[in-house]
């Protein structure tokens, strides 16, 4: 469990060093964290799973969307696109990932390679919860973590219920008020 907490850590880190603006690092960071909390030493996702999120930020409300997909499957390694919308503003993200042990091999943000960095991972708290978003009701596995860079981040997942990492709701606190991704549907590939 801590290898998969902390590959989707470094997943939303990795992500977040390849965004030009704030709101898309924060939204990246969610995401790169959601995906480490869950490999458990293989990813064994399938090309066409898919999970979409609606963005909130603070009073602000909803604010756009994203779209989590496995794209590619290269036998040791697999892509995954991220692509988010939000106020005009399409901004998309695809990570080559190890299947083996979930480390980010590649990154490429907006069709320009980006360096994978380096990050520590510190797990706050780990329980068992139940969430309702959009997609339904989970029971789920509640982590808060933190790294060097993000204060406080929160994965509230069931890889077992949905497909990929199960990130079934992500918080991320930023300056702009708490970032938080509901999951609004998901779809096993083929």
């Amino acid at each position: 469990m801590k290898k998969l907490i902390t590959f989707s850590i470094a997943c939303l880190l990795a992500f977040s060093m390849a965004q030009a603006n704030e709101l898309s690092n924060e939204i990246l960071k969610s995401t790169v964290f959601s995906l480490k909390t869950h490999t458990d030493n293989v990813i064994n996702w399938k090309v066409g799973d898919t999970m979409d999120y609606n963005i909130s930020i603070g009073a602000f409300g909803q604010i756009g969307t994203t779209t989590k997909t496995v794209t590619k499957d290269e036998g040791v390694a697999i892509w995954l696109n991220n692509t988010m919308s939000y106020s005009g503003v399409q901004d998309v993200s695809e990570i080559l990932i190890n299947k083996a042990d979930g480390k980010i091999l590649k990154l490429i943000h907006n069709g320009k390679e980006q360096s994978v960095p380096n990050q520590d991972i510190e797990i706050i708290s780990m329980d068992q919860d139940t969430v309702t978003v959009p997609a339904g009701t989970f029971d789920v596995v509640h982590v808060v973590a933190k790294t060097k860079e993000i204060n406080i981040l929160e994965i509230l997942s069931n890889p077992v219920k949905s497909v990929m990492d199960g990130a079934v709701k992500q918080l991320i606190a930023s300056q702009f008020g708490d970032i938080i991704l509901e999951l609004t549907a998901f779809k096993h590939g083929v």
